[in-house]
């Protein structure tokens, strides 16, 4: 993933102005039939435990904090406002509330047939 950037001069009206909050690369091309967009509330300090999706699921935290660990990469603490990706089935070890209840919005790639499951991994 990149940091925030200004999005190219393309002849939008003047004034306005936009960012790009997240480049994020996949690892392959990914057929994409239908989006699925869910606000998801945790309660204070639920560990949510070792899970993870049939499809790519990007985020944007709402409220609170939460520690965010994909497996292979170190865990980070997401705040409100901070974007996150998690990979198509690979396992997050960690997606916790911390010191207070979380909420976050998180969209879901969803390709033919596949159905939006959280898988718990062990």
């Amino acid at each position: 993933m990149t940091a925030p950037r200004s999005a190219a001069d393309d002849g939008a009206p003047r004034g306005l102005t936009r960012r790009i909050l997240l480049d994020c690369p996949l690892p392959a091309a990914v057929l994409v039939e239908r989006v699925e967009v869910r606000e998801i509330s945790l309660p204070m300090r639920l560990a949510v435990g070792a899970h993870r999706h049939p499809c790519p699921v990007f985020g944007q935290v709402l409220r609170g904090e939460i520690l965010f660990e994909v497996e292979g990469q170190p865990p980070q603490r997401l705040r409100a406002g901070d974007l996150f990706y998690e990979p198509a089935t690979t396992p997050i070890l960690h997606f916790d509330a911390i010191d207070e209840p979380a909420t976050f919005i998180a969209y879901f790639l969803l390709g033919p047939g596949v159905d939006n499951v959280l898988e718990m991994v062990e």
